[in-house]
């Protein structure tokens, strides 16, 4: 189905919802993975002889199809707007499986300049690049009830500040028991910090500065908390 495209990185032109920032070009996608972003049409289900209205799926990528030559009678300008072809030979995929976010990105400024429909899903394609890159997601379980999450680099130290004093809360309300002190935590939350590079690293003396205020006072004390018999 041919429509009118915005968009979404006005310098390149790229007409998709799809969201490359921070994403590296030569991230790799499978069928599989195109399969699995693929939006489905009306009847709920993937249609690989007619996706989008022009293309087929096939093993080794997407193909134009001309079926429609066979069964219509179109006047020679319908049938060049429905032939168009990134390299002009239909012989050969119009992108082809594997392919790289760079492809990609070049086969959408080619439909978005046609105006064809490629409707993908902008959140699962996120889901896949997030595991591609191997980014923790939010159901990712860390100690003492830490949750992992999907989000990139934040160098917003604020928003750090605001992570580091609700995960020490989290850690001292789910052990309440245990009367882990201010150092302890401290570390707890580094290498959180670390684990899931959501945040910039910083030290364990800033971290203890940080929460030692909101700390509960039965974890302020000096040494090491007593053991229960």
């Amino acid at each position: 189905m041919k429509i009118n495209v915005a968009s979404r990185e006005d310098d390149d032109s790229l007409g998709t919802d799809l969201d490359f920032t921070g994403i590296p070009d030569s991230l790799k996608f499978t069928r599989s993975d195109f399969l699995q972003m693929a939006e489905p049409d009306d009847s709920g289900t993937i249609n690989l002889n007619d996706f989008g209205g022009w293309l087929r799926i096939k093993e080794d990528g997407l193909y134009v199809n001309i079926d429609h030559e066979r069964s219509v009678k179109l006047t020679p300008m319908e049938a060049g707007e429905l032939s168009v072809h990134p390299s002009g030979n239909l012989l050969e995929p119009a992108l082809a499986f594997p392919f790289t976010i760079g492809k990609l990105k070049k086969f959408l400024k080619f439909t978005a300049k046609e105006g064809w429909d490629f409707p993908l899903s902008n959140d699962k394609f996120m889901e896949l690049v997030n595991e591609k890159k191997k980014i923790p997601s939010h159901t990712d379980t860390f100690p003492h009830g830490i949750t992992g999450n999907s989000n990139l680099i934040d160098k917003n130290r604020s928003r750090r500040k605001k992570y580091l004093l609700n995960q020490a809360k989290s850690v001292w309300e789910s052990n309440p028991d245990d009367n882990f002190r201010v150092s302890e935590v401290a570390d707890i939350l580094l290498n959180d910090i670390k684990s899931k590079g959501q945040y910039e690293p910083l030290s364990r003396e800033t971290i203890k500065n940080i929460i030692r205020s909101f700390a509960p006072e039965r974890c302020k004390k000096p040494g090491r908390p007593s053991k229960k018999k």
